[in-house]
């Protein structure tokens, strides 16, 4: 055994086995994690934090289709707040935007005082190009609260992408 790992670090036929080897164990535990996440679901549908981390799971990989497929999923049998917005989130990612607005903006219908929701609206609107209705979203918020810094942010850029330098 000793002389084969010397042999593996030695040639590039044994460098390739032993990555083959480490792929392979890779790709037996990602399938065992995803049956753990599936199998937690199946024996208790309402278990929305197994959805919520089955999809971040998902989403760690950078695998946002597969993540929005377990949300929608999940959603379309109970409506949740907190997964609503993890796939208006991965919508948003993906630039899914006519996907992930009305979802933001059944929330801030809910709860029309949670600035980063109003600013995830308004967001949104920008990356749909309605940058006039952005616009206003983002100063009715910074009227309100002017220390929420990603409507200074957003507001800067799109100044900026507009070319308004001055007044």
């Amino acid at each position: 055994d000793r002389n084969w790992n010397n042999e593996e670090e030695g040639n590039v036929f044994g460098r390739f086995v032993t990555r083959l080897k480490n792929r392979t164990q890779q790709i037996n535990l990602f399938g065992s994690i995803i049956e753990l996440y599936e199998m937690s679901i199946k024996l208790d549908e309402n278990n929305l934090s197994a959805v919520s981390h089955f999809a971040k799971f998902y989403e760690e990989f950078e695998l946002s289709e597969e993540a929005i497929k377990v949300l929608q999923k999940a959603l379309k049998k109970q409506y949740d707040e907190r997964l609503a917005y993890q796939l208006g989130m991965n919508y948003l990612h993906e630039g899914d935007y006519l996907s992930a607005l009305p979802l933001f903006e059944r929330q801030v219908n809910h709860d029309p005082e949670d600035y980063h929701l109003r600013y995830l609206v308004a967001l949104t609107h920008c990356e749909m190009g309605e940058t006039r209705a952005a616009e206003e979203m983002m100063l009715n918020i910074m009227e309100e609260n002017p220390f929420e810094p990603n409507v200074h942010l957003c507001l800067g850029r799109l100044f900026n992408e507009q070319g308004r330098y001055y007044g």
